[in-house]
């Protein structure tokens, strides 16, 4: 009887958002659509990411890495300690969900990029500050991790080009797979008060669900989303919430009234 295949999943780096949520579903179906497969899962331990792991299953193994919470110490988890646990376990594949892959791990490797930021940063210019220096820096070891993996995975059209017009990238196996719609049994708790503060609130009113980040530009998406700026009045209040089912129902029942 051959030993199951153990696959390595790399998800040091994921806090919270998207990269979590994305995460939480591969962990619920992946062992469902491999069931003779092994997973094992190397996260930042508990209380450095704001998500928890859910969905597992007997076949996923979760491993949590510690000091590898700052960008030099992950970059030493990526480039120094994983490689060596890799070499010295050799798992069927590596897959790399936070964007970065040591280019010269000798198994199969698929990288995932879900960080479109560094994308977004212009050439460099002076004065630099920190954030757009480092975004760079970021982009180009996202670059090199692409060129040398065996399959590359984004979510959007435009990531795709982003990565096909490097000239680092021109032989990178690029495909774009959606994210798609949540499993209802994988989502959060509604968080608190959120109910009470939509009966509060006096019609017309809109619901536009993000998550806190310098790059999120929430009041110009808004804006554009109108066909006169005369029309758009920046709200006073923002509420932040989780998406859930709960939620879901919430929404179509006031749109419903």
């Amino acid at each position: 009887m051959t030993s199951p295949r153990m696959i390595f999943i790399d998800a040091v780096g994921i806090r919270t958002g998207g990269g979590a949520a994305i995460l939480n579903e591969l962990l619920y179906w992946l062992p469902r659509t491999r069931a003779e497969w092994m997973w094992r899962v190397f996260v930042l331990p508990h209380g450095e990411r704001e998500c928890e792991i859910v969905g597992t299953s007997p076949q996923v193994e979760i491993c949590e890495v510690s000091a590898a919470g700052s960008p030099l110490r992950r970059l030493d988890w990526v480039c120094r300690r994983l490689p060596r646990m890799v070499s010295r376990e050799r798992p069927a594949a590596l897959f790399a969900m936070a964007n970065l892959v040591f280019p010269w791990i000798p198994v199969p490797k698929i990288l995932m990029c879900h960080q479109s930021v560094p994308f977004a940063v212009g050439h460099l210019g002076f004065p630099v500050s920190l954030r757009t220096a480092r975004l760079i820096i970021f982009k180009h070891l996202m670059l090199l991790s692409a060129s040398k993996a065996e399959a590359v995975v984004v979510q959007t059209e435009q990531m795709r080009l982003s990565f096909a017009s490097s000239s680092w990238c021109r032989n990178a196996h690029i495909h774009v797979v959606p994210s798609g719609y949540r499993t209802a049994g994988l989502l959060g708790e509604i968080s608190p008060g959120i109910d009470e503060r939509l009966s509060s609130i006096s019609r017309p009113w809109l619901t536009y669900i993000s998550l806190p980040a310098a790059h999120k530009n929430i009041q110009r998406s808004l804006k554009r989303s109108f066909s006169s700026e005369k029309a758009f009045r920046p709200p006073r209040s923002c509420s932040l919430w989780k998406w859930t089912a709960r939620t879901v129902q919430s929404i179509r029942g006031v749109s419903q009234r």
